[in-house]
């Protein structure tokens, strides 16, 4: 069992837990609140991490279980401002894969299909979303995202599969469509 200070614990996974909550959350803004609110609230509890054999698991699954306490709040809330659900999801993290590659066509081709991706992976169920986003994009191991979503890793198992396929007739039936052409 190892012993993790909190400002060690901040240092080697706020990133990760950004990211996490990035994909869950589909904001920036909501994200970077999602994280402020986990440390803050392991800071003023004084939370003993003494017996965490695995942090980065652990914090997610904090971190995830926030994220859900607050999307039902938002669900049950009697205010509901048009357009903020769809707001912002996606935007960043295509314009950060935009910066990053190669030439113009490059950029059209990651572009679009990180927008197919992006589409066909919002429209799987909630549970199938985020054990793909756990698993597949933020590397967790099944043994992991037992510990985050606290199902049976057998579950997890055929979730996963279940998820996947579904992602992948998602993914195709996109494919199948014509694409518009573009006249520069």
């Amino acid at each position: 069992m190892a012993s993790h200070s909190f400002e060690d614990l901040l240092k080697a996974h706020l990133d990760d837990m950004y990211a996490f909550a990035f994909y869950l959350s589909g904001s920036k803004e909501a994200a970077e609140d999602l994280v402020q609110d986990l440390f803050v609230n392991l800071k003023v509890r004084n939370v003993n991490t003494d017996g965490v054999r695995n942090p980065r698991a652990w914090l997610a699954s904090l971190l995830y279980r926030l994220f859900v306490d607050h999307w039902r709040k938002e669900k049950r809330s009697p205010i509901c401002l048009a357009g903020d659900e769809t707001q912002g999801r996606g935007e960043d993290c295509i314009a950060r894969a935009v910066e990053a590659s190669p030439g113009p066509d490059g950029l059209l081709q990651l572009q679009e299909e990180q927008q197919q991706l992006y589409l066909a992976l919002h429209e799987l169920s909630e549970k199938h979303k985020h054990l793909i986003l756990l698993h597949d994009i933020q590397g967790y191991s099944l043994s992991e995202v037992e510990v985050i979503l606290q199902v049976p890793v057998g579950t997890l198992k055929s979730r996963l599969h279940r998820a996947r396929e579904k992602l992948l007739n998602k993914l195709q039936r996109v494919e199948l469509r014509p694409r518009s052409s573009t006249i520069f």
